[in-house]
């Protein structure tokens, strides 16, 4: 899990905190700090690296499951 979360923020600064959101169910634009511009750049790059995945024409999930439930033992802050 450390180095996936390495490589979302290698990938953006919003990468970490955005699959630790995806993972919790919690929408992805509600990161006080990132505007909505930002978000849908960082949701794009990761996608691009194949760490989150589409679902339906506004929804966003991570996408391997098994990333997704080892995210959830992680605190959402500290990334």
């Amino acid at each position: 899990v450390r180095l996936i979360m390495t490589l979302a923020r290698t990938v953006n600064r919003y990468g970490p905190e955005l699959l630790l959101r995806l993972s919790r169910g919690l929408p992805p634009y509600g990161i006080p700090s990132a505007s909505a511009r930002d978000v849908s750049r960082a949701l794009r790059q990761l996608s691009f690296h194949g760490l989150v995945a589409r679902v339906g024409q506004h929804g966003w999930r991570v996408a391997d499951p098994f990333l997704s439930d080892a995210l959830l033992s992680r605190p959402l802050s500290g990334w």
